[in-house]
């Protein structure tokens, strides 16, 4: 397996992406108002960035400019059942093609991203265990070779 480039992401990048998993996550509550001046001070960025994030958000269609701010549309059960069928169609064709494509040195990463996510499982940290988590369906994406 190769080692993957390391990729920087924009600042705009970053605080749309945690905006994106809190509205998922219901840390913003569908109908709470976002205001730029608010995330602002939360998020410790400057507007710009802030003003990129809620542009996106709202193509997304998880919020919608109210004129007061950005009002928290959120998701469905309807959208988390989508989600959730496209997911399960993809990631069980990536790990088809990851055990077609494994190599020793995939098979050993996998394992050991398996034996991190039960160290945090038993430690009962849910924040590292979710980014452990993540690595692993990236492993898989990358072993797939698709």
């Amino acid at each position: 397996m190769k080692m993957r480039e390391f990729k920087s992401t924009s600042l705009a990048d970053q605080v749309f992406d945690r905006l994106e998993n809190d509205i998922i996550q219901g840390v913003y509550a569908k109908g709470e108002i976002l205001t730029e001046l608010k995330l602002v001070e939360k998020m410790g960025v400057s507007r710009t960035p802030i003003r990129e994030a809620l542009r996106r958000l709202e193509q997304e269609r998880l919020i919608v400019d109210s004129g007061k701010g950005s009002v928290v549309l959120g998701i469905t059960e309807e959208d988390l059942l989508d989600i959730m069928n496209i997911r399960q169609r993809i990631e069980g064709l990536a790990a088809y093609y990851a055990t077609i494509n494994m190599t020793e040195e995939g098979r050993k990463e996998l394992t050991h991203i398996v034996d991190l996510q039960e160290f945090y499982f038993n430690k009962d940290d849910p924040d590292r265990l979710r980014q452990v988590d993540d690595q692993f369906h990236d492993a898989i994406c990358i072993l797939s070779g698709r």
